[in-house]
């Protein structure tokens, strides 16, 4: 088949790159050809451009040219209509990533809006493309507060699921917004985790050199990104004892705003690659610190982490019960949930228990191999659907 993928493959995020390398991969290795819809939103480009530093927005873009089967940018919904109808896909899948996030303000940028292309309007509103199958795959509401959505948009959602083939999703959350919203439409959904997970079969990280890094051989890796980097003296002293057992600590930044010059050994330059990121925590004896995919990876890899989680909701994370947050449910379903504490809670542990709960972690395969052979199902069962 000729498939058409629409995602988050555009910021300047190190997993949404990935997450969209793999899924194309993957499909392709199944013998389909796979064409990923470039599509950019306006005000997602300059708010990323904004926010990163122009060596790292332009190594993220110098991936997604290399690696990608990438259309022409598309920027509206009548962008994504005219090469729909040029290219005539036998089916349109979404996800992975956030797609279904929907933040009812208007101050929110467009991909949180409900009716953004993820939801397909555009298709299912043009007579002559709406007869394309489509489906949603390890799609995330990431932590929508559904809830609280008024019923008109509750009612949009539901009469978009409805047109869908086939539904998966990542996360508990995502799972119970949708049935809170259509529990008398009956939709179905499956449950399938993040396309990183197919790395290890997509990527031969043997090619990936960094030798350009002189990186040490034993180091464990921190981010704490802008908002958690303030806690010098915890770091400091958490980098002291790491040298005690023989390791240096090396900052890991985000994209945006990278280094945040933390009393640590060592900060990677501007410029560092999705692929080299990756593997910089493949080699790595331990990860500690924010976000969701280097959480995914170091399952992948089998690297010992702790999760700083800002995911979610604070009083739902000082319960222990915080699946808004999409770092949480993966800790929770794949039984690390002691390796997962939101910010307060983290630092008030002290550096030398998280550095002995890192070098203690016993990782378990259990739930990787359960989980890929899953999502390689799910896609599988996806495709048999929308072959139909």
């Amino acid at each position: 088949m000729k498939i058409a993928l629409l995602t988050l493959h555009s910021p300047c995020n190190f997993g949404s790159n990935l997450q969209a390398l793999s899924l194309v991969r993957f499909i392709e290795a199944m013998g389909h050809s796979v064409v990923l819809l470039d599509y950019r939103a306006p005000d997602d480009c300059e708010y990323y451009k904004k926010i990163t530093p122009e060596a790292q927005y332009f190594a993220h873009n110098e991936f997604l040219e290399s690696n990608l089967p990438l259309s022409p940018r598309l920027k509206t919904d009548a962008d994504l209509i005219e090469y729909t109808r040029d290219v005539l896909p036998d089916c349109i899948v979404v996800g992975s990533d956030a797609v279904l996030r929907v933040v009812h303000h208007p101050a929110k940028r467009t991909v949180h809006r409900f009716g953004n292309p993820f939801w397909l309007g555009w298709i299912d509103k043009t007579p002559d493309l709406s007869i394309i199958p489509t489906a949603f795959l390890s799609v995330s509401s990431m932590g929508s507060p559904y809830f609280k959505l008024p019923k008109n948009i509750q009612g949009e959602m539901v009469r978009s699921l409805l047109n869908r083939r086939f539904i998966s999703v990542r996360d508990y959350w995502t799972q119970w917004m949708i049935y809170y919203i259509n529990f008398r439409a009956g939709i179905k959904t499956t449950l399938s985790d993040d396309p990183v997970l197919l790395l290890p079969e997509t990527v031969d990280m043997s090619e990936i050199s960094l030798n350009k890094y002189s990186l040490p051989k034993d180091y464990i890796l921190f981010c704490g990104g802008r908002f958690y980097s303030h806690q010098r003296k915890w770091i400091a002293e958490f980098r002291r004892i790491a040298h005690r057992k023989g390791l240096l600590v090396l900052e890991l930044p985000t994209p945006e705003y990278w280094s945040q010059k933390v009393p640590l050994d060592y900060s990677f330059p501007e410029g560092l690659s999705p692929l080299e990121w990756l593997k910089i925590i493949g080699n790595s004896r331990g990860y500690v610190g924010i976000r969701f995919h280097p959480i995914v990876v170091s399952i992948v890899q089998k690297i010992p982490f702790f999760s700083i989680d800002d995911y979610g909701y604070s009083m739902l994370s000082t319960l222990g019960m915080n699946f808004p947050s999409k770092t949480f449910d993966l800790c929770y379903r794949s039984k690390n949930r002691k390796y997962v504490s939101g910010p307060n809670a983290f630092f008030s542990h002290s550096p030398q228990e998280i550095l002995d709960s890192l070098l203690s972690y016993r990782c378990s395969r259990e739930f990787f191999f359960a989980a890929k052979n899953n999502l390689k199902h799910t896609i599988v069962q996806m495709l048999d659907a929308l072959a139909v």
